[in-house]
């Protein structure tokens, strides 16, 4: 009795499971799908969390070079290594600056994926005596490939890269201030 009552809940879970995962209502836009979305408090002024995040751009000529660079947009082409299922991908993507605000980045081309978009978000926040800033970073990624865990496998790779940009801007922002204050 107890295998049978098993057998029927791995049959439950099993169609439930094919039902999500094949449905096949793939998201035409990342309005339709679920954003990866970090927040990270930086102790630095909006100004220096966006000059911060305008470096990232070139912080890695082995990863992403910029194309093109001038008013208030860049296109950056970038190489994500060892991704699961996907393995190596190429994107070019724009970003376009709202300065010490907002910096959007949307997808151009890619040898994988189809949904390569997002924000980062800088709200000023005061801190006693010094100024810090609020960073929402928010990623929508979507691959041409159709897998089993694929949304989930999509979501891992988008958080723990969500997390490598805030940490290198919190990094880099926030030794800019110290800098200043030591006179330097």
């Amino acid at each position: 009795m107890a295998n049978m009552t098993k057998a029927v809940l791995f049959a439950s879970l099993s169609f439930f499971l094919s039902t999500m995962l094949f449905s096949g209502g793939n998201a035409e836009s990342h309005t339709e799908m679920t954003g990866v979305v970090s927040k990270m408090l930086i102790k630095a002024t909006p100004q220096e969390v966006f000059d911060a995040i305008r470096q990232y751009r070139h912080c890695d000529s082995r990863k992403r070079s910029v194309i093109e660079e001038s008013n208030g947009r860049a296109t950056i082409k970038e190489k994500f290594a060892g991704l699961p299922i996907l393995g190596d991908v190429e994107c070019t993507y724009e970003e376009t600056e709202i300065p010490y605000s907002r910096v959007e980045y949307q997808l151009v081309s890619s040898d994988k994926l189809k949904i390569f978009e997002g924000n980062w978000i800088l709200t000023p926040v005061s801190e006693g005596d010094s100024k810090s800033t609020m960073v929402r970073l928010t990623s929508y990624v979507d691959s041409n490939v159709q897998v089993p865990a694929k949304d989930f496998l999509q979501h891992l790779s988008a958080h723990e890269d969500i997390h490598k940009r805030l940490a290198f801007v919190k990094k880099v922002a926030e030794h800019e201030d110290l800098q200043r204050e030591q006179g330097g």
